[in-house]
């Protein structure tokens, strides 16, 4: 079902991260000691797929409304504030990247990833009392990046 297309290419968004380090021995000989390099990717379990296998197909519709519904309470893909556009022609930016796969862009990320447009929940949070400078705004996208983490925003 789709509802299960879209949870795999969530959890193939969550497996993307690569991570590298190194342990390196500590006390008396961690001058000239052994050190680990180690690499590698995040992997899942099956776990949510299997979950997802249980529902009723009469409850798909109902289940996918109430998902949409706690969108707001999830990691999102990406996250942007406007400053010399107005919202509805970045969303179409956004829109026309999806549609054309620009590199470099959410909506070329997003479709590289196998999402549909219509597979997104858009919403917003209107700041117009704020009246901030461009700067100001800049680092306020920033602290939400960081907090956040989008899947698909800036790298």
């Amino acid at each position: 079902t789709k509802c299960r297309m879209i949870i795999q290419m969530m959890l193939q968004l969550e497996g993307a991260p690569k991570y590298s380090g190194n342990i390196k021995e500590v006390g008396l000989y961690e001058l000239h000691g052994t050190s680990l390099e180690l690499e590698g990717r995040l992997k899942y379990t099956e776990y949510l797929s299997q979950v997802i296998d249980e529902i009723e197909p009469t409850d798909i519709p109902g289940f996918v409304r109430s998902a949409e519904t706690l969108a707001t309470f999830l990691p999102p893909l990406y996250v942007g504030i406007t400053i010399q556009q107005s919202l509805q022609a970045r969303y179409q930016q956004h829109k026309r990247d999806h549609m054309n796969r620009k590199p470099g862009t959410f909506g070329g990320r997003l479709a590289e990833s196998g999402f549909q447009w219509n597979d997104l929940v858009f919403s917003c949070a209107p700041q117009s009392l704020l009246r901030l400078k461009d700067k100001s705004l800049k680092a306020l996208e920033t602290y939400i990046h960081y907090l956040s983490r989008p899947k698909l925003g800036r790298s």
